[in-house]
């Protein structure tokens, strides 16, 4: 039956509780977002179902106006949370427009689809051309937080695993920088892209070991990951060696990553482990193989390391080879760098000789194994003893 509502100067028909008016003190309110008025409407038994001639209601107006209160009250009066105009818009797709992340994600707590059969009005579409591209999702927060029973509840409410902000960042670079690889595991379990890039050339794998968390560049490494930089900015290797995360440099070397890649700004990741002083990094490296006379430009890790006055890193790189007399750009060897009287001086005043015959066959027999099968000087028929000086143990 019809039945007519009198209110103000609006006349409201209500057919089976579905209502139309064009525009009502409801729409009023919660467009403005005033609580208080759109409270007392409710109380005076006005429908928070009222929709105008366009089928719009007032949750697409608080939505529209960005209103999580007003919203939130029209919710808990039982508004329609996928009502829909007759553009196919809902509240969500409103939200969207508002740039409201807080309305967004009350709406989908409340059983909002993310997704519609229509698609002349997508909230992600909308989100992604007004630039909120879910900056700072739901999904980001918790995936960075790792926060693993709310990245699953979003999962499960329709939230895509490789939504991206304005940045392109992901969930799962935010996983991987935060350090939590069960939510990483999660995200790739539903399909997330393992080597996705953000401006800034950042994948999954490089955050990791900005993070120094093995466990994740190990997941991400057997989920395909590349173990090679998409871009000189932002090299996996380099970064590990930079910040001494010795089991991601283990990790990365074990899956095939280029220890010799030499970066224009940066050098190779010997030069960079040296330069930031990570001896057992550098080591790591020595020993699957590196080139110790490999730095940046003419600069040798053995120059970086007297220009530090690292006599650990100078003793290690001499061990494996390092060149003492090589010069950089400015016509100097590593001798130079350091101070006259000091003990690293007299450290390189003692190798200008020629190399012991133990070094010499030390490191012959080593390049005859080449990069990455020094672990099967292990194997030989050999002493113990003999064995670990071959392997610098």
């Amino acid at each position: 039956m019809w039945k007519v509502i009198s209110f103000g100067d609006y006349i409201c028909h209500t057919f089976q509780g579905d209502c139309w008016a064009d525009r009502s003190p409801l729409h009023e309110a919660a467009s403005q977002g005033r609580l208080l008025a759109l409270k007392t409407l409710i109380a005076q038994g006005i429908s928070v179902n009222l929709v105008t001639i366009n089928r719009v209601s007032s949750l697409h107006e608080a939505c529209l106006g960005g209103h999580v209160a007003c919203a939130k009250v029209l919710l808990e009066h039982g508004a329609h949370v996928n009502g829909t105009t007759v553009h196919g818009v809902t509240p969500l797709f409103n939200a969207c427009c508002s740039g409201s992340p807080a309305c967004v994600n009350l709406l989908l707590e409340c059983g909002a689809k993310p997704q519609l059969d229509d698609h002349l009005a997508s909230p992600i579409h909308e989100a992604v051309k007004r630039d909120f591209v879910s900056d700072w999702s739901p999904m980001h927060d918790a995936a960075i937080n790792g926060r693993l029973l709310s990245l699953r509840m979003l999962i499960s409410q329709g939230y895509g695993v490789n939504l991206v902000t304005a940045d392109r960042v992901s969930p799962l670079h935010e996983a991987c920088l935060g350090g939590h690889p069960t939510c990483a595991g999660v995200l790739l379990k539903h399909g997330a892209q393992v080597d996705g890039v953000t401006v800034d050339w950042h994948t999954p794998l490089y955050n990791a070991c900005v993070s120094g968390s093995q466990d994740c560049v190990n997941l991400l490494l057997e989920h395909g990951a590349s173990p090679h930089a998409v871009c000189d900015l932002a090299s996996p290797i380099h970064e590990a060696a930079k910040r001494g995360h010795l089991g991601c440099v283990e990790s990365l070397v074990s899956h095939g990553a280029n220890i010799n890649e030499n970066i224009r700004h940066l050098g190779t990741p010997l030069y960079v482990a040296c330069e930031n002083q990570q001896i057992a990094c550098a080591k790591k490296l020595l020993e699957s193989g590196a080139s110790p006379n490999q730095g940046k430009e003419l600069d040798s890790p053995l120059h970086v390391a007297a220009r530090n006055s690292s006599s650990d890193l100078v003793h290690l790189l001499i061990d494996f080879g390092a060149e003492p007399h090589s010069k950089n750009a400015e016509g100097k060897r590593p001798a130079d760098l350091v101070p006259p009287n000091s003990t690293l001086a007299q450290v390189f005043s003692q190798k200008e000789g020629p190399l012991s015959l133990m070094q010499i066959c030390r490191l012959r027999i080593r390049k005859c194994f080449g990069i990455k099968q020094h672990h099967r000087i292990s194997e030989l028929l050999l002493p113990e003893e003999l064995k670990r000086f071959l392997l610098h143990i």
